[in-house]
């Protein structure tokens, strides 16, 4: 199923995921074998084959008997993956533009569940600010979302952002999460512990709920307010724990 999923993620739909792994492990197969196969009903089968027909993932094979369709090299994925990035390139300027001209001062949105969470890794990146965080978990080192993270980690990187942890005690225990953020970083004491995270950076406040040592619940829920002078005052406190706290 992890295959499957890949390649929806790609882009295909479901169907399409499924006949294109199907006919790969199949070689060849007739509309029948490939219902069979891929578990679809064989009405639903001639649209989704010519649907991968249209974007260059199979082959007509005519026989003397029948008519066959064929995967073609999965190499084929990566040209349409980098024929949607050249699309995107194109168009993103424009968009970005438009996005940063109606962009308001203030505002307040909600990010929910693994999307979310990854909607809100990207507008981080997108600022790329120092960013404060108060009551740290590593949760982003949740398996769910390990690929990911490690991609925006990279681009982080590539930022040279800084970032300042005040992490839960429970951390502490988790040297590989503290080795990989990097930074600067410091721990509440045990009692103070909670399910929840404060991130600043830039002229946002993000406060996060249903999180806790390296994972979060599936219905995660990140509250993330735009105000330049809460942001500044949030970080006026952030620095006032900092100075509190004693140094690792």
């Amino acid at each position: 199923m992890d295959n499957i999923q890949n390649l929806i993620d790609l882009g295909l739909t479901l169907n399409e995921a499924r006949i294109y792994y199907s006919l790969l492990k199949l070689k060849n197969g007739s509309i029948d074998e490939i219902a069979k196969r891929a578990d679809i009903h064989r009405r639903n089968v001639y649209d989704t084959l010519e649907r991968l027909q249209q974007k260059g993932l199979i082959t007509q094979i005519i026989s003397s008997k029948t008519l066959l369709f064929s995967a073609v090299d999965p190499e084929k994925l990566n040209e349409i993956v980098e024929e949607k990035q050249t699309s995107l390139n194109m168009i993103l300027p424009g968009l970005d533009k438009l996005y940063k001209h109606n962009q308001p001062t203030q505002t307040t949105a909600v990010y929910k569940g693994v999307g979310g969470l990854k909607s809100y890794i990207r507008l981080m990146l997108k600022v790329n600010k120092t960013n404060y965080t108060i009551g740290g978990k590593g949760s982003w080192f949740d398996p769910r979302i390990t690929k990911f993270v490690i991609s925006a980690e990279e681009k982080w990187r590539e930022q040279k952002q800084q970032s300042y942890d005040i992490y839960d005690a429970e951390i502490e225990k988790f040297p590989e999460v503290l080795k990989y953020v990097g930074g600067k970083y410091k721990f509440l004491p045990k009692k103070y512990s909670t399910k929840s995270q404060i991130d600043i950076f830039g002229d946002y406040v993000a406060i996060y709920s249903g999180i806790g040592p390296k994972a979060f619940e599936d219905e995660i829920s990140i509250f993330v307010l735009k105000d330049k002078e809460m942001a500044e005052d949030y970080r006026k406190w952030f620095q006032l724990l900092w100075d509190l706290l004693p140094n690792n």
